[in-house]
């Protein structure tokens, strides 16, 4: 029987639980030999988010393949790796199953054609979505906390200079924005500004915005 892996795996993911490309892939090959299935074609969503079915070109491809009838079965080392979205898994299934293709998943290696199996994959398939929401709430509870605390998240603006306290990024202005901002509060436009200090417009524009920004949140009493 013709058999395709289907293989995904997040950066954080594969960071935090090992789960990577050449382990699932290795462990894939090996269960399909034992079960004397014949390898047609590996697909790799490689730093893809599961929890949509959107801008997952492997998936994609193996989808159009099962159309085509290239296999008959298709091996998952895990549920969560197939979707993180309950209705997605479901979706999926349901188009494989159309083209007479079925999933097997090392996790839950059960039929899912059948209503006992099809029960099973879709409680599986709300735990799944269940955890990606919980870890999402839980990773924007602690980042609201480290904005609290005066960090910063995402990539460094222009005119600012980093320090490191704890593992978590700290910005300080530079004396520019000392020069755009006393600027600003004698009443000069962004333009004046821009074509005082030979600093482009809309860099003008975003720094004051950011100082807002850290002045409203607080943050601004130790940094400026």
């Amino acid at each position: 029987m013709k058999a395709a892996l289907y293989v995904r795996v997040s950066t954080e993911e594969q960071a935090s639980y090992g789960a990577s490309i050449e382990a699932q892939k290795e462990y894939l090959i090996d269960w399909a030999k034992k079960e004397g299935l014949e390898v047609t074609k590996i697909y790799i969503d490689d730093g893809v988010s599961g929890k949509s079915i959107e801008g997952r070109p492997a998936l994609a491809q193996l989808l159009e393949d099962a159309e085509k009838r290239l296999f008959k079965v298709v091996l998952c080392y895990h549920n969560d790796r197939l979707s993180r979205n309950t209705r997605d898994a479901l979706t999926i299934v349901e188009k494989l199953s159309e083209h007479g293709v079925f999933l097997r998943f090392s996790n839950l290696d059960i039929d899912i054609t059948t209503p006992e199996g099809e029960l099973m994959f879709t409680m599986q398939a709300g735990f799944a979505t269940y955890f990606r929401k919980d870890l999402a709430r839980k990773t924007s509870f602690g980042m609201q906390k480290l904005k609290r605390e005066g960090f910063w998240m995402g990539r460094v603006p222009d005119l600012f200079e980093t320090r490191t306290e704890n593992g978590h990024k700290k910005i300080y202005p530079k004396r520019e924005v000392h020069d755009i901002i006393n600027l600003r509060k004698e009443g000069m436009s962004y333009r004046e500004i821009a074509k005082k200090l030979g600093i482009s417009h809309s860099k003008v524009w975003r720094t004051v915005k950011i100082m807002e920004k850290l002045s409203s949140s607080g943050q601004l009493l130790k940094n400026f």
